[in-house]
């Protein structure tokens, strides 16, 4: 499978563990006579319509083991793009109960 990319992960979870890592024999970006097929994702866990369905798949109970480093490390929501790292991280700054302090 030409498409896949391989990787190391350290993490423990069921999405890492479900992968292999294949050995890429071609480069893709310069062959045009690959066949492009959908990779079903299913059984890696549940479909979810929007960021705030995420975050709760992810990281239930955020607001009461958010302290719990073993707890956090077993968990990963993996994206490209870095803004939407941000609305995740945002998301998840909001749903604790802190006092927002500035330092100048």
């Amino acid at each position: 499978m030409a498409g896949i990319h391989s990787f190391e992960c350290k993490v423990k979870s069921i999405t890492v563990l479900a992968l292999s890592s294949l050995p890429l024999k071609i480069n893709i970006r310069f062959c045009k006579c690959i066949s492009w097929k959908a990779i079903s994702l299913t059984k890696f866990g549940n479909e979810v319509r929007n960021i705030d369905e995420l975050i709760e798949s992810v990281y239930h109970n955020f607001e009461e083991n958010h302290r719990d480093a073993v707890w956090l490390t077993d968990r990963a929501i993996l994206t490209p793009y870095n803004d939407t790292v941000t609305k995740i991280n945002n998301r998840l700054m909001e749903k604790l109960s802190w006092d927002v302090m500035t330092y100048t």
